[in-house]
């Protein structure tokens, strides 16, 4: 047996401050994940913190919140059960000890019913009556809790609102599978040209998606590495142009804790001209030696039949090799960096020597060239003196 109606009395008496007790732990919860999503939202929005997984630790400790809420409020539910308020009750010193929570404990075997029947409704009758003001002790503290979760609640949604929620920087909470993207996605760094002439720049494509900031390490070879910060776009790229380039150039990309790999733009150096000669082979009829020819652009004056054998060599292996005349051309043999053959000018013109290497760079310094004027033999004409 066990006292029912002291029992009904005492959940009666603390069933207000149940309610207050769980609307106030409700109250204080959704003010701390207020507080603690919109101060997230804030340090993002000032920079203070810029690495995209802000959004899951901000959630995470929105959970914690919400977890240690429900943890409070579920302990103080149990501080207002009947038994606990009896023991509470009794500890104050509103009722003598024993007076509530031996009623209802189980009664020991033989108890008159009727006497506990009595004693049961005497105590619920006296809970009624002094409850209210008996209970004063341990409602304070409560009523105190509902107020400062009021004002966590208010200032939660203050920070909260204030952040964007719907198209500010609080927006991305409501994506935290593009945060976890963000936050596990590659960084990277592209060069626009892997070869480049000397002196010429090079744009460098920058990528750390929900990064606002990276630092960009440039070096040449046999220099220490360089960091530069980079600001990214809305969308984390952005675009570098480096100054112009005399040496090859070494370049990656970190942001927080992730790097990219090291691209490498090698500068290509100018192609010179190293050797060339020119020899004129005179028809065989004329019984002149084979000479060289200048080739600094003074006008040559071969006789017609003349064969002009070229030697050349450059800095750059060659692709291919011709005097050029016109649309028409005479072709050379090609042999790494090495050219040669002979061709034989069939009209008076400037050719040109083009010079075309594997990698299609130029040829650095003045062209070649050879102004050629072909003079004709005339006929050959015999003279009989007649006598007389």
């Amino acid at each position: 047996m066990s006292a029912l109606a002291t029992r009904r009395a005492l959940k009666r008496l603390a069933r207000p401050l149940r309610n207050r007790s769980w609307l106030a732990w409700a109250a204080m919860s959704l003010g701390t994940v207020g507080l603690l999503l919109g101060g997230a939202a804030w340090i993002y929005r000032l920079g203070w913190y810029t690495v995209p997984y802000w959004v899951l630790a901000a959630w995470g400790l929105a959970l914690l919140g919400i977890a240690a809420g429900c943890y409070l409020g579920w302990r103080s539910y149990q501080g207002l059960t009947a038994p606990r308020l009896a023991r509470n009750l009794e500890e104050l010193g509103a009722w003598r000890r024993g007076t509530l929570t031996a009623l209802l404990d189980r009664s020991a075997p033989g108890t008159s019913g009727a006497l506990l029947e009595l004693a049961d409704r005497a105590n619920a009758q006296d809970i009624e009556a002094r409850g209210p003001t008996a209970i004063e002790p341990i409602a304070r503290p409560i009523r105190a809790l509902a107020a400062a979760s009021a004002m966590c609640l208010l200032a939660g949604i203050l920070a909260f609102t204030s952040a964007g929620p719907i198209q500010g920087t609080a927006s991305a909470l409501w994506h935290p599978r593009r945060a976890w993207e963000a936050t596990v996605a590659p960084v990277r760094l592209r060069a626009a040209r892997e070869l480049v002439d000397r002196g010429d720049p090079v744009e460098l494509h920058v990528e750390a998606v929900g990064r606002r900031h990276a630092t960009l390490w440039l070096r040449s070879p046999g220099e220490a590495w360089k960091a530069v910060g980079v600001r990214l776009d809305s969308a984390g790229r952005t675009t570098i142009t480096t100054p112009p380039l005399s040496s090859d150039l070494f370049a990656r990309l970190t942001s927080g804790s992730r790097s990219s790999d090291t691209v490498s733009v090698r500068v290509r150096l100018p192609v010179f001209l190293g050797a060339l000669s020119v020899t004129a082979k005179y028809p065989s009829y004329l019984g002149l030696e084979s000479e060289p020819v200048p080739t600094g652009g003074d006008t040559l004056i071969l006789p017609a039949g003349t064969r002009l054998e070229t030697r050349g060599e450059v800095t750059a292996p060659l692709a291919s090799a011709a005097w050029i005349h016109g649309e028409a051309s005479e072709t050379l043999t090609v042999a790494a960096t090495r050219f040669e053959g002979t061709f034989t000018p069939r009209r008076s013109g400037e050719y040109r020597l083009a010079l075309v290497t594997n990698t299609r760079a130029p040829i650095a310094g003045d062209s070649v060239s050879l102004p050629i004027r072909l003079v004709i033999d005339s006929a050959p004409s015999v003279d009989i003196p007649v006598p007389g």
